[in-house]
């Protein structure tokens, strides 16, 4: 005590000291200067970590945008990829679809003129004396065979072509035109007008007077193949629109006797995919061989449909120029391509049956939007985080300070070391917030200093683990999120947008369908169609799977059944047709799956009802004012194996009879209990309407379903059709 009071002294200066006592006095001032510049260096160290934190905040949060909008973009191309491949596909099947009634057309007439005997002549109207409306059946006479007349093997000629009448009347709610052009001068032909009450072009000048089949383009070129083909785009004489035509010869026992050409629309093409994958944020288009756009869902000019002087091939933008030669030499791809200064992602892929091709566009900006989210998310995580580490880093400062100015006298001779070895972790710590800073979010800081410095850099290694998770949890959630979206939007368009919508008003029958899907995207599926005018086909399905391979498998299906009943739907060959369509289902069945499915054709003018139950629920029909189920299936699953049998049954329909038919959703429908609804509660509801019609049918039975599941899940689609005749058997 006396030696720290002389010590204190000889500084004022008031008393001379010993040597000793100037050892004791330097030894003081150096540890003095020591631990201000040591702590001098400390608070450097801890303000050039907070400052290096939050300079670093926006280089790193600029990383994570990077590596977002990275990711995001892959998984853009993914999903733009297989939506274009499905709408490709979507559109090829109905081109493969014109291909096949022109051939079937083209064998039913040359099948009539080589072998007229088996055909009883028809009568039709000619455009040239009568006036012809809209989807009526018509012959038109050219000039020169006017002028030439008719003689008696032309008109047995005309008798027996014109057979093809109600094959024209079915093929026409498909197509604009349906032309049959004979090598002798006439045509018969059918056209659908968008006004019903408009007269067809040949009954009317300039066409009536001067129309000569074999002189038109298309003629001559059909006249020259030997299978269908397609024609370059023109306007139709029919709409005035752009359109193409397929074309196929038909022949008589001398070789080819006349073209048949067939008005496929790019418009109604497209319809079939008329849902957007995006909610309207891309840009749909079809580009022709020549470079013209042929349809386009864009107000840019550069998109803009039917110019068809213009090649897009030759665009001021390069890259749409060069994208555009690639998708008319066939290829399929996804690039990024420059309008306008705009950058968007372009994916298309080739439409074979026609030597089109099919294109999806989308702003490069909706893809920056979802990564400008994230970046902001995580850059309010790392300013939050830099925040408690900035607190926690000034609490050790004041801890440290005050450790230090207390033991300062006992260790002023090691302070230089202590406080080397002080910094050194401390500049740790900055070079590691440096390189996590740049990007490297797997950098680890080990320190073992025993102290709040370590525990620091073990909190500091903790957060860039958290982060790390952090963001490849954020992207994968936001890529599989997307994903899904996408993938269900266009599954429960195309489903919905294949399912009939349009239920038939007629004095002889009344009939309603609903399909209400458990999910996004259903597996089951109706349909309904006239044969002919006395013949209904009614179908009820359920596929074996969910989602888009069962959306796609449900598309293959419908559409190869009602082929092929349009083709050879007769209530006598209904075991045929459903072998048939089986047959073809198994050879494009490569996911396994399989349906199960009621099928009928009603003979309305008897009511005689022909019928193929393939291990579906057994219906319901109402005889007398009672439901009762029709009887189990008879006949195997669909698309299960080749070579299977379909035998068919019949049950007669009186005025007043009805068939209900429906999926498992329906009987299958549990309440929280897990109880089913079931058959017997089913017919319950069904005996509660004598008289009802189809509308009223399915309604009490869906609020009776509601009822019962009251707020239980739905489990599975629930699907029905119902069917009341009120004609004369």
């Amino acid at each position: 005590m006396n030696e720290f009071k002389t010590l204190i002294e000889g500084l004022r200066g008031r008393r001379k000291l010993n040597i000793y006592q100037r050892v004791l006095r330097l030894s003081l001032l150096g540890s003095l200067l020591t631990f201000a510049v040591m702590s001098g260096l400390y608070v450097y160290a801890i303000f050039t970590i907070n400052g290096t934190l939050r300079e670093q905040t926006i280089d790193l949060g600029d990383t994570v945008f990077t590596y977002i909008e990275d990711e995001m973009n892959e998984q853009v191309k993914l999903r733009m990829t297989e939506t274009t491949q499905v709408r490709s596909y979507v559109i090829n099947l109905e081109l493969e679809n014109a291909v096949k009634d022109v051939q079937w057309l083209s064998d039913f007439v040359s099948m009539n003129l080589k072998h007229p005997e088996l055909h009883m002549p028809h009568t039709l109207p000619n455009a040239l004396y009568e006036d012809i409306y809209s989807g009526t059946p018509y012959i038109f006479f050219s000039p020169e065979l006017v002028a030439r007349g008719i003689d008696e093997k032309i008109s047995r000629e005309i008798g027996v072509a014109s057979a093809c009448e109600d094959l024209l009347l079915t093929m026409s709610n498909k197509y604009d035109c349906i032309v049959v052009a004979s090598k002798n001068g006439y045509v018969i032909r059918i056209d659908k007008l968008p006004d019903e009450n408009s007269l067809v072009p040949l009954c009317t000048e300039p066409l009536k007077s001067s129309y000569d089949s074999r002189k038109r383009d298309w003629y001559l070129q059909g006249e020259k193949v030997s299978a269908p083909i397609f024609t370059d785009l023109y306007s139709s004489s029919t709409t005035g629109e752009p359109c193409v035509s397929v074309l196929m010869p038909y022949y008589d026992n001398d070789g080819v006797a006349g073209v048949i050409g067939m008005d496929v629309s790019p418009s109604d093409i497209y319809e079939q995919v008329n849902a957007s994958s995006l909610e309207g944020r891309d840009t749909i288009f079809i580009l022709g061989k020549n470079g013209e756009v042929l349809f386009s869902t864009s107000k840019d000019e550069d998109l803009a449909p039917y110019i068809l002087d213009r090649d897009l091939r030759n665009d001021d933008d390069e890259t749409l120029a060069q994208a555009a030669r690639r998708m008319v030499n066939g290829e399929q791809d996804i690039v990024k391509v420059d309008i306008d200064g705009n950058e968007y992602f372009l994916a298309f892929a080739p439409l074979k049956s026609i030597g089109w091709s099919f294109g999806t566009l989308i702003d490069q900006s909706e893809v920056h939007l979802v990564g400008e989210q994230v970046k902001e998310d995580v850059g309010e995580y790392i300013v939050g985080y830099s925040n408690l580490l900035e607190s926690f880093l000034f609490k050790v400062s004041a801890a440290s300070l005050l450790i230090v100015a207390i033991i300062f006298a006992g260790l002023f001779r090691r302070s230089l070391k202590e406080s080397d070895d002080f910094v050194k972790p401390i500049n740790s710590l900055i070079d590691g917030v440096q390189e996590v800073a740049g990007g490297n979010l797997n950098k680890k800081i080990n320190l073992a200093t025993g102290d709040e410095l370590e525990t620091l850099a073990d909190n500091f290694n903790h957060m860039t683990g958290e982060l790390s998770a952090l963001m490849k949890n954020l992207a994968a959630k936001t890529a599989a999120a997307e994903r899904t979206k996408t993938e269900l939007a266009v599954a429960t368009e195309i489903q919905d947008g294949m399912l009939p919508k349009n239920f038939p008003v007629s004095a002889e029958f009344n009939l309603h369908a609903s399909m209400t899907p458990a999910k996004a995207v259903g597996g089951d599926f109706y349909d309904f169609y006239m044969l002919d005018e006395n013949h209904l086909v009614i179908t009820i399905a359920d596929v074996s799977d969910k989602g888009v391979p069962a959306a796609l498998f449900m598309v293959m299906a419908k559409t190869l059944l009602k082929d092929n009943m349009l083709t050879d739907g007769k209530p006598e060959n209904l075991s045929a047709v459903m072998s048939k369509t089986n047959d073809e289902l198994c050879d494009n069945n490569e996911a396994d799956m399989f349906v199960t499915l009621f099928t009928a054709i009603v003979e309305l003018s008897t009511g005689e009802m022909t019928f193929v139950n393939a291990g579906h629920n057994p219906p319901f029909v109402r005889r007398d004012k009672k439901f009762s189920p029709l009887g189990r299936a008879k006949s195997p699953i669909f698309g299960t194996l080749p070579g299977l049998k379909f035998p068919a049954m019949k049950i007669q329909l009186h005025d007043g009879d009805a068939i209900f038919l429906y999926t498992d959703g329906v009987t299958e429908a549990m309440n929280d209990k897990r109880d089913l609804f079931g058959e017997k509660r089913l017919q319950v509801v069904l005996n509660k309407l004598p008289d009802a019609a189809s509308e009223k049918i399915l309604s009490d039975v869906n609020e009776a379903v509601k009822n019962f599941v009251n707020d239980a899940q739905q489990s599975d689609d629930i699907t029905m059709l119902a069917f009341v005749l009120r004609g004369k058997a």
